[in-house]
Order: C-alpha cells, then sequence, then structure tokens
C-alpha cells in the first residue's frame, strides 16, 4: 500500500497523514463529546475503508489507491477535529489555520487561472465573513441580496459544470484508458438499456454509456462472502442465460491466448461476435486478447447441449486445504448470474 499512497494523497501524502493522526490525538486529548465522537467515526471508516475488499482491499490491495474517495470521509473528519480541538486554547484557532493552509499549500498543485482566483477569494471571504461574525453588522437587506447572489452563482456554476461532464464524459482517446477497452466502449456507446456482462476487465465504466442506461454485471460463482468465475461452458452460458444478457465482454492479460470464456460464448446458439483484439495485441507492454459478443435472447438454451462433454462440477474454495479421506463431500457453491460493479463514478 506504501507505494500507492503517492499516487492516492501526492508526494507529501506522510503530511496528510501526519495532519489528520495529529487531529485524532487533539481530539482524544480535549475529552469532549464533541471532538471524541468524531474521532470514533474517523477511526472506524478508516478502518473499515482498509479491511472491505470493494475499497482498499483486492489483490495485493490493487484497489487502494484508485478507492482512496471512500477514505475521504475519515480523512475529513480528522482534519476538522484539528481546529475544533485547538479553539479553545489562546492561540489555537490561529494555530491551526496555520497548519491546515500551509498543509494544503505543501500539497496541492496550486492554479492561478481567473477562474481559480476568483473562486479562492470568494469562498475565504464567505468564510471570514461567517466565521468572524460580521454577517451580523451587515443590514439584513444586504445579508439577503448577498446570499441570493451566492447562491445564484452556486446554481450556475454547478450547472455548467454538470453541462462539461455529460459533454465529454467517456469520450476521452484510448490513451486515458488503463486497459484495452476504447473499441468495446465505442460499440456501447451506441447502446441503450441493456445488459452487459463482463469478464477480465475491471475498468467497466464507460460500458454503461453515455446515458448510464445500460446494466453492467460480472456473473460468477458466490462460495461465502468471495466471488469466483465459473469453471465450465455449461456453467458460464448458464449464468448468461438466467442474467438475460444481451453484450457479453471477455479479456485476458498475459500469455495472449484468448479466455475460455470467449470460445464458451461463441458456443451459444445466436451469438455474434463483434469485435475481436488482433492476435498479437499489446497495451501497455502487456499481451491483452479481448473479444465482444451480442447475443440473442431467443428461446432458452440447453447449455449441456452447447458444450459437449460440459456439466457444472463441484466447486471448491482455491483457499481451502486439500479434504482428506475419500468420502469428503465438495462444498457445493451458490451459483448466481452475476453481481452489479460498483458503478460509475
Amino acid at each position: 500500500m506504501v507505494p500507492q499512497l503517492q499516487t492516492a494523497l501526492g508526494d507529501r501524502w506522510w503530511l496528510v497523514l501526519g495532519v489528520a493522526l495529529a487531529g485524532m490525538v487533539a481530539g482524544l486529548a480535549s475529552r469532549r463529546r464533541t471532538e471524541v465522537g468524531l474521532v470514533a467515526a474517523a477511526a472506524v471508516s478508516g478502518a473499515a475503508y482498509l479491511v472491505t475488499p470493494a475499497t482498499a482491499g483486492g489483490m495485493r490491495a490493487v484497489c487502494f489507491a484508485f478507492n482512496t474517495r471512500f477514505a475521504a470521509p475519515a480523512l475529513a473528519l480528522a482534519l476538522v477535529v484539528l481546529p475544533l480541538a485547538l479553539a479553545p486554547r489562546r492561540r489555537g484557532p490561529l494555530a491551526a489555520v496555520v497548519v491546515l493552509a500551509a498543509t494544503m499549500a505543501l500539497t496541492i498543485h496550486l492554479s492561478f487561472t481567473v477562474e481559480a482566483v476568483v473562486a479562492t477569494i470568494a469562498l475565504t471571504g464567505t468564510a471570514l465573513v461567517i466565521g468572524l461574525g460580521a454577517w451580523r453588522r451587515i443590514p439584513r437587506a444586504a445579508s439577503a441580496l448577498t446570499a441570493a447572489a451566492v447562491a445564484a452563482i452556486a446554481v450556475f456554476a454547478w450547472w455548467h459544470e454538470e453541462q462539461i461532464y455529460l459533454q465529454l464524459r467517456y469520450t476521452a482517446g484510448a490513451t486515458s484508458f488503463a486497459q484495452p477497452i476504447e473499441r468495446i466502449a465505442a460499440v456501447l456507446r451506441g447502446v441503450h438499456g441493456a445488459r452487459v456482462a463482463v469478464s477480465g476487465f475491471y475498468e467497466n465504466y464507460p460500458f454503461f454509456g453515455p446515458e448510464l442506461s445500460n446494466t453492467v454485471v460480472y456473473p460468477a460463482i458466490r462460495s461465502g462472502a468471495r466471488f469466483y468465475p465459473y469453471p465450465t461452458c455449461a456453467a458460464w452460458l448458464g449464468a448468461l442465460r438466467a442474467g438475460r444478457y444481451d453484450y457479453v465482454v471477455t479479456a485476458r492479460e498475459g500469455g495472449g491466448s484468448p479466455p475460455r470464456q470467449a470460445a464458451w460464448t461463441r458456443a451459444a446458439p445466436g451469438a455474434i461476435e463483434l469485435a475481436a483484439s488482433a492476435p498479437g495485441t499489446r497495451w501497455r507492454g502487456e499481451p491483452w486478447s479481448w473479444q465482444l459478443f451480442r447475443l440473442d435472447r431467443g428461446p432458452s438454451v440447453d447449455a449441456r447441449a452447447a458444450c459437449p462433454g460440459g456439466r457444472l462440477g463441484p466447486f471448491r474454495d482455491p483457499r481451502a486445504p486439500p479434504e482428506a479421506g475419500a468420502h469428503a463431500r465438495p462444498r457445493r457453491p451458490h451459483a448466481v448470474p452475476g453481481y452489479l460493479t460498483d458503478g460509475p463514478a
């Protein structure tokens, strides 16, 4: 996780974590109910982030840097506690402002564009007026007009940024993707209200489409609290039929050979291969193979007949030790059509 902290929090990640830790220590030392409660909330949410597989987990903690947004509540609460804990002291407010301002200046990339400067002055001025109680000395009519103007500007800025986001969403070039999904995303960009099964890609957000009308699912077998890929052709096609998918995306990194899910999907009657990677395709130095299929929601397909010799055998948790005894019964999983991804950001 340590190498990913620089990606997630910047070059001076240690300063951010240090100030947050100082805030938690100061909150506990104050022994006041509000600060102690905020420290407890920050500690619990931070611990939950670290141990939840979909946040900081994954193979070799691969999700840690990408999902740091889930740790933002813990960091924000810890940083808020610092000025609260220091406020009752004689020079505590000034010390809190200096520490937080220095931390921001040393950790963020400053922008000196006109928009950034105006926004900074407006937000800082508003915070000072409210924090110093100066608003009490402003006539009510002026306060009401100012509040209305600020609200109007905020709504307009919000709407403007939303329009920019909706206009450019998922339209970036291939270099912005961590995995070779550009051609697949281009096809699914024109699809609406479809169910898409994905295997082999974790970068799936563009598959939801510009209107977010598609449903993107990872077909998998659930064993306890973990998910595993389907082990046979019949099981895979059975999951695709149960999930009523319109499109199937399969991929494999390394080795260069197509994933077995691609061959299994081709065995489904009515499956049409819309796009596929060329032999020897490499992405960011690694060999890749990917395919995109469209499925026909026609009459139900007998998965066993479509996959000669394929049958859904017992599934065994790969983490479990070898079972002793000739009469040991294999663990039967709960097969599910798939589980939803965590959705577009």
